[in-house]
């Protein structure tokens, strides 16, 4: 597929494009081979909400205090979409109620920690690839780098999926080498969903797998004939970004 080697050629990949392919190849090819209109969820609106708030108060343009009432004042202008129906729960109020009881109780993160990059852009070289990607926080301390990532997840299912995850900042971590030439000590998940605080000490090993990976994910996309969807009703029809654009969600629009 000569156009798609052309497309594939002009890509600076990210995580979340290889990471969408692994997911599923289907909506992969929608959203970065097609171009297809994207829509939104009420699960990622409400974890960019969330990220919206923390990069203001690292980047120190609101104060710890104010992060409540700016998360109860501007909920509904950033949170539109509604969550699926749960016949144990209201998800709209459930998330809504746990975002504001972490606001109101937040006191900072690493707060001895020098700030070195708030929502940080990188451009780095994986082998041959080019890639982009934001870095939520690097902070630094008396031992060393710190990565931190803002996740909206309450928990991982598994270590297997901690350590799909933690790719990503192993990935950033090649920025981190080259910009301060040395690697971090330390790789964070802020769970501001769950209000837990994740740490891994970085290695060396998981590393160079986290580079294995991309290349190898990438050069599986070059060879990809056909982009079959990974079908999950879920998935499907609350989380894929394509999902009126594809057959195996009931919000197809033809």
């Amino acid at each position: 597929m000569k156009d798609l080697k052309f497309i594939l050629d002009g890509f600076e990949w990210s995580f979340s494009r290889i990471n969408a392919y692994c997911t599923c190849p289907r909506m992969f090819y929608m959203s970065y081979i097609q171009c297809l209109d994207k829509t939104g969820n009420a699960f990622a609106e409400w974890g960019s909400f969330g990220h919206y708030i923390l990069e203001k108060y690292f980047r120190k343009e609101l104060e710890f205090f104010e992060l409540s009432n700016i998360y109860s004042s501007e909920y509904e202008g950033n949170v539109k979409a509604s969550f699926p129906p749960n016949p144990y729960v209201n998800l709209n109020h459930r998330y809504y109620d746990v975002g504001k009881e972490y606001f109101d109780t937040f006191e900072g993160l690493f707060e001895k920690a020098e700030i070195l990059g708030v929502e940080e852009e990188i451009h780095i070289n994986i082998d041959k690839y080019k890639f982009v990607g934001y870095i939520d926080l690097i902070l630094r301390d008396d031992k060393g780098i710190i990565i931190v990532d803002h996740k909206s997840k309450s928990k991982f299912k598994s270590k297997k999926e901690k350590d799909e995850y933690l790719r990503q900042l192993y990935l950033y971590s090649i920025h981190i080498y080259e910009k301060y030439g040395e690697y971090p000590y330390m790789l964070v998940f802020n769970m501001f969903r769950a209000n837990e605080i994740i740490e891994e000490k970085f290695d060396i090993t998981a590393y160079e797998l986290a580079k294995e990976w991309a290349v190898d994910t990438i050069e599986k996309i070059y060879k990809d004939m056909d982009f079959k969807s990974s079908q999950d009703d879920f998935f499907c029809n609350w989380l894929c970004s394509c999902n009126a654009h594809c057959a195996c969600s009931d919000k197809y629009m033809g």
